[in-house]
């Protein structure tokens, strides 16, 4: 097998006709082997796109571990949650419970609209919802909404924490020897 010599240009790689797999190396392991450290300085981060690659199935792994399965179980959460909610705020299949805080969002309506809630305002939707269950059209509303919501505030502090750390790093010292 030939010697390695960094020095050696790509076209003396082409002429040679006892190409080794040493000679037919690319540029990025040719400046790795240069390297003492053996690592490449433009390495680029693991949590970063690298646009000459596709995405890995590690980086779709990650991404559907940290921003749509939280958003999912947050979405079912909410779906389960929600007939429980309006149920505690004084929405239930009997009407509206006095005292409770839906009788006093009633009672503002009423005095807003004139004497009586509005057809399609807040409180009608709420209180047709807590008498007869809510649809699935309006399950799978509130689970999209809290799904996207949850997997958009992932992605934003992610990006956060991005700008955070590529500051702290970039405020380190390069210990270089």
């Amino acid at each position: 097998m030939a010697d390695f010599d960094p020095s050696k240009s790509s076209q003396d790689d082409e002429s040679d006709s006892g190409n080794t797999s040493e000679d037919k190396m690319s540029d990025e392991v040719r400046r790795r082997k240069s390297n003492k450290s053996g690592k490449s300085p433009d390495k680029p981060s693991p949590d970063k796109p690298n646009p000459d690659k596709p995405e890995s199935e590690s980086t779709l792994k990650k991404f559907l571990l940290r921003r749509v399965l939280p958003g999912a179980v947050l979405g079912v959460t909410a779906v389960i949650a929600a007939p429980l909610a309006l149920g505690a705020i004084g929405f239930g299949a009997g009407g509206i419970v006095g005292g409770s805080m839906a009788a006093s969002m009633m009672s503002s309506a009423a005095i807003a609209n004139g004497g009586g809630v509005a057809a399609g305002s807040l409180v009608a939707v709420l209180q047709s919802a807590g008498a007869a269950g809510i649809s699935a059209a309006a399950n799978a509303g509130i689970f999209t909404a809290v799904t996207t919501a949850t997997a958009g505030a992932a992605e934003v502090g992610s990006r956060i924490q991005n700008k955070i750390q590529e500051k702290l790093s970039d405020d380190k010292p390069n210990n270089v020897m």
